[in-house]
Parts: structure tokens; sequence; C-alpha cells
């Protein structure tokens, strides 16, 4: 990023047009960058799905959410502009997917294009351990929350990991692998999985905003940050994605479509499922913070220290592993 701030020469001129809204083809097209870009930012609220690996989790994970938010636009931001100042529009259409090792090259001929190939395979190595620690964590907490198989929510007495939980997570990816190698082409697979992810993406922030206004409902007049923070913000996130999800519905392939709401829809049996089973997770002190946050505390408070680790005693599932 230093050397592409560095770099003199130029393709083209930095325009501040180019931060504007006025290269989109209407709402639509906005919706369809919209989906590509909660693409590549989904995972930013990993460290929310880790919050019980943390210290001062109820603090540090948000922070660390919001602060990886800023770090990655940052950087998705720099890059773009870089591209597009130092690569001509020739460059860019001719390498496509590989035109961050042309960048790199650029930059700094014979090694800034090895180093750039470099740095791809390491965040895709770390994209993909950012996947799986976030879903398998997911599939933890509702294993143990009984809104799942509560197999998913068993710890391994070794290495304190949800280990039911990655095993069906491994198998899954590798089912899917070798299934996306055999229907055809690669790339339109991916483009479809894309616009799929996103597509899911949208909905379920749309769903977490909503759901952050009604657990704190009785919090928002607390002081000008608890609105803000707590009510407006992310209620207005939440329409936003709502949006974005019902104009992209006109957008996308069949198979994007299908995919993304098949996915949707597979995850709504399990949640009535459960739901009819009495899970604790659906009672109403759930959906309120002022009400959850002193039961969990009267929980943890509640647990007995057994090998440097807190227990709780009334799941039996540990708090951090």
């Amino acid at each position: 990023m230093l050397g592409a701030l560095l770099h003199n020469g130029a393709a083209a001129a930095f325009d501040w047009s180019w931060l504007g809204f006025g290269h989109f083809d209407g709402f639509t097209g906005f919706a369809a960058g919209t989906l590509i870009a909660a693409f590549y930012y989904w995972g930013w609220d990993v460290t929310s799905n880790l919050s019980e690996e943390t210290r001062d989790s109820r603090r540090t994970a948000g922070l660390a959410s919001l602060v990886g938010v800023g770090v990655v636009f940052l950087l998705f931001v720099v890059f773009t502009i870089a591209v597009n100042v130092i690569l001509t529009s020739e460059q860019i259409s001719a390498h496509d997917t590989n035109v961050l090792a042309v960048l790199g090259e650029v930059i700094w001929p014979g090694v800034g294009g090895k180093l750039m190939v470099l740095a791809v395979v390491l965040s895709t190595i770390a994209t993909l351990e950012t996947t799986l620690i976030q879903v398998t964590r997911s599939l933890f907490a509702m294993g143990r929350d009984r809104t799942m198989p509560s197999a998913l929510g068993l710890v391994h007495r070794r290495w304190n990991t949800p280990w039911v939980a990655v095993a069906v997570v491994g198998t899954v990816a590798l089912v899917l692998f070798v299934a996306s190698n055999a229907l055809g082409s690669t790339e339109q697979i991916m483009s479809d999985a894309l616009a799929a992810i996103g597509l899911q993406t949208t909905l379920y922030y749309g769903l977490a905003g909503l759901a952050a206004v009604v657990a704190y409902r009785k919090t928002l007049l607390a002081s000008p940050k608890d609105f803000v923070l707590g009510g407006a913000w992310p209620l207005l996130g939440s329409l936003f994605m709502f949006c974005v999800f019902a104009a992209s519905l006109t957008e996308l392939s069949a198979a994007a479509i299908a995919i993304g709401l098949g996915g949707l829809a597979v995850g709504v049996a399990p949640m009535l499922w459960y739901w009819r089973q009495g899970s604790a997770y659906y009672t109403p002190a759930r959906l309120d913070a002022t009400r959850a946050i002193p039961i969990e505390a009267v929980h943890v408070g509640s647990g007995t220290e057994r090998g440097g680790r807190r227990d709780h005693v009334d799941a039996g599932f540990p708090t951090d592993f």
C-alpha cells in the first residue's frame, strides 16, 4: 500500500468523483455493487462470534469489529484507487483476476509481483481460516443454545475446541468443493456463489440490525450515544440492507437466487423445530438485553473453577476454550 502511494508513474489522474455515487446504473446497479461489497466485508464481525474467547468481551468484541471494518475499508479503497491510477484499462482487462500481481510488478519490478502473489495466497488462507472459525463458533453457540442439534455444542476434552462443529463444516466444505467441480464452469459457479453469499449476508445483517434495536429498546433513551449506536445506526443499516436485498432479486441469475434463498430456507426448518421444542433461546428474556445480561452474569458467577477455566454449571459448556 505504501509503495502504491509513493509510486511516481500514473496511467490516469485521480479524480474525487471516483468516491461519489454517480457511477451506478440506478439503485439496482448500486444494489448489485453492494452485494459484492457485502461479500468482501463479510467476516468483519467474526470477533463478535469469538466474544467468549476474548477478555472484556462486552467491549473488546464490538470495538474490534469497528476497527476491523475501518482497516478493511481503508485497504480496499487504497488498492482500488492504486489500480485505477497506476494501471491502464487495457492492463486491468487483460489480467483480470491477476491484476494485483501486475500492480505489484509495476510498483516494484522483479519482486513486487511475486510478493503480491504471496500476499494473495496468505490472505486466501487467512480468509478460509476466519470463515471456518466464524461458522464453527456459530454452530457451537447454536448447539449449546439448543437452536441446532446439541452435539454441535460439544467441546473436545483435550483441545477445548468445538470438534463436532469443525467436523461438520469441514465435511460440508469438501462436499461443496467436489460438487462445484462437477457442475461446470468454475468461473460461473464462483460468480453465482459470490452473489448468493452477498444476498444472504444482506439479509443476515438486516436481521441483526433489527435484533439489536429490539434487544436494547429499553436503553435507547438513556443517552445520545445509546440512541445513535444502539438504535438509529443499526436500524438505518438494517433498512438499507433490506432494500438492497429486495432490489438484488431482480438483477441476479436464477442459480444465484436459488443458492441464496435455498440456503436461507434450509435454516428455517431447525429454527421452527427447536422453537416448538421449547428452546430457551426463544424466551422473552433473550430478546431483552436488560434482562439477558443480568441472567447471564448470574450463570457465569455460579460457575466453578476447574483446570484454570470457569465452566457454566447449568449448561456444562465452557465460557472459553
